[in-house]
């Protein structure tokens, strides 16, 4: 209206070309590195995995013979109380039984005494 040009400033702006061959390799470098780094952690937590494995079985393996010496200990120990009772049980029965009081007498009994108080006598 007033016939004055219209003028918009703009910033100036630089564009530049890229190289897409560039960009496509830089992508695929980045996507390899990610690729060995979770290849990596993969790696860390199966090892991680194993040696928790190890580690649980050696110790269920402990306990397990740990268990076994014990029952065996109580075992041994039953056994040779039982075999102390047997043996003591054999041995009452075993002792002579005591001298009938109306075959023999005490003066019967004295003048077998070898080493008794009347040996000279």
């Amino acid at each position: 209206m007033s016939g004055r040009p219209l003028v918009f400033p703009l910033p100036e702006q630089t564009f530049a070309v890229t190289d897409y061959e560039a960009l496509e390799q830089a992508e695929a470098e980045r996507e390899a590195r990610e690729q060995a780094m979770m290849e990596a952690a993969e790696a860390r937590r199966r090892e991680r995995e194993r040696t928790e494995a190890r580690t649980t079985s050696l110790t269920i393996i402990g306990l397990g013979n740990l268990l076994v010496i014990l029952i065996g200990a109580a075992t041994w120990f039953v056994l040779k109380k039982r075999k102390a009772k047997k043996l003591a049980e054999a041995a009452q029965e075993l002792e002579a039984p005591p001298p009938d009081k109306d075959a023999e007498t005490s003066e019967e009994m004295d003048d077998l005494d070898m080493d008794g108080p009347n040996k000279n006598v």
